[in-house]
């Protein structure tokens, strides 16, 4: 019994263990970025635009005359997570747009702290002027679709 229970407990540990470990991984990515200017911690990559009352991070693939394409993330998310799919529409002749919705990702908070759907939606829009883009394919994922929508609407 005594082998079995330090068995357990030592199973235990370990399950408790790597979770802390990870989220300490995280806290110190975010702690990382949080002194470190946006601009610099940003992946080289992508770029910023001015999008309604924030500078917004953008990421692209594909050919710049390409019919664009663009992603709108959800909670907890940012462009990043499109990177396969934009590769993807890429190498069949899109322009893959993907956007960091603050605030998350490296695009600035707004002042306003104004996180809502239309207001959202004012970012999405600022930035396809901010791109000289007036016909795209907008796709929102999660809580990105309710803005996404909501741009559609404005």
């Amino acid at each position: 019994m005594g082998r079995l229970r330090r068995t357990l407990l030592g199973t235990a540990a370990v399950a408790v263990a790597l979770p802390c470990l990870g989220l300490a991984g995280f806290r110190a990515a975010a702690a990382r970025r949080e002194s470190v200017a946006r601009t610099e911690a940003a992946p080289r990559g992508g770029r910023f635009v001015r999008a309604a009352d924030v500078d917004l991070f953008v990421q692209e693939a594909g050919p710049a005359d390409g019919p664009p394409v663009v992603f709108v993330h959800g909670t907890g998310a940012w462009s990043e997570i499109w990177r396969s799919t934009m590769q993807s529409l890429a190498a069949r002749g899109y322009r893959a747009i993907a956007l960091d919705m603050p605030p998350f990702g490296f695009t600035e908070r707004p002042p306003s702290a104004d996180y809502g759907d239309e207001a959202q939606a004012r970012r999405i829009l600022g930035a396809l002027d901010a791109l000289g883009l007036e016909r795209v394919t907008l796709v929102g994922h999660s809580f990105g679709g309710r803005p996404t929508m909501e741009a559609t609407f404005l």
